[in-house]
């Protein structure tokens, strides 16, 4: 039996930062929670070229956990596991969040939390 895929949608991330183990990335509102499930594969894409909007797909991801929750809520411990290491406290997650989604982000806002684990270039 073959590993099931997402071939529709892909992870996009702007700060393409990944270590060696299970990490989180945190998207605004419930639509991931409905996108992924433990045990997919899914691409992940590079769009930090803000000028040329080049996406690249420069790996994959295999999906661990998803869990709908306010940003306020992501216990420290689930934090410590962001991708990206600006984001590891509410406050650097914060201003990334409000960088990427708008001033009007609020920590009361539904985020979902996607556990990952990269697993191929």
């Amino acid at each position: 039996m073959g590993r099931a895929k997402v071939t529709s949608h892909t992870l996009q991330f702007q700060n393409p930062v990944f270590e060696n183990h299970s990490m989180i990335t945190i998207r605004k509102g419930p639509k991931w929670s409905r996108l992924v499930a433990p045990g997919v594969h899914i691409d992940i894409e590079d769009v930090s070229d803000q000028e040329s909007f080049a996406p690249e797909i420069i790996g994959e991801a295999f999906i661990e956990g998803v869990l709908l929750t306010t940003l306020n809520e992501i216990p420290d411990e689930i934090l410590a596991r962001e991708h990206d290491p600006s984001c590891r406290d509410r406050v650097g997650l914060f201003a990334e969040m409000t960088r990427i989604y708008g001033e009007d982000f609020a920590g009361t806002d539904l985020v979902t939390v996607v556990f990952f684990r990269k697993v191929a270039e």
